[in-house]
């Protein structure tokens, strides 16, 4: 591969893809494998004074990790991460699960009251806004 880049850029490369096939090894003497299809990888470099967003080419075992594309954003262990670290995608997914469940809840044949102490008491039992709903409404008991 050539890479159009300063040495320095050029060494940090060679260093992740040298830790990244020292990493693959131990997995293969370990007997696991590395899911490729399940990697991305995300860079970011300082040029001048701005920090931006670049793809990195690294390999595992001849094939190319994907990278993440510029303004997108990757999972890692639920939480969605992006360049800006905006947060945007993580609370749209988290504000879309809310909206659908309030729905699937608005649609049920119960008295409010009932409702709302689902709502209280399934999703969000220890929220202390909601702790002093169910206090002013007598809904149930606030002890945890």
């Amino acid at each position: 591969m050539i890479y159009m880049m300063n040495s320095e850029k050029l060494l940090l490369l060679q260093e992740n893809q040298i830790l990244l096939n020292r990493f693959s090894i131990w997995c293969k003497w370990a007997g696991m494998k590395i899911r490729v299809d399940k990697c991305v990888t995300f860079g970011t470099k300082k040029s001048s004074t701005k920090s931006t967003q670049f793809k990195p080419k690294l390999i595992i075992d001849g094939i190319l990790v994907p990278a993440v594309k510029s303004g997108d954003s990757f999972r890692y262990l639920g939480r969605h991460f992006d360049f800006d670290m905006s947060n945007n995608m993580h609370k749209s997914e988290l504000s879309d699960t809310l909206n659908a469940t309030l729905s699937e809840i608005d649609l049920l044949s119960l008295h409010p009251k009932n409702k709302l102490l689902l709502i209280t008491n399934t999703y969000f039992p220890n929220s202390p806004g909601i702790l002093q709903l169910q206090t002013y409404l007598n809904l149930g008991s606030t002890s945890t």
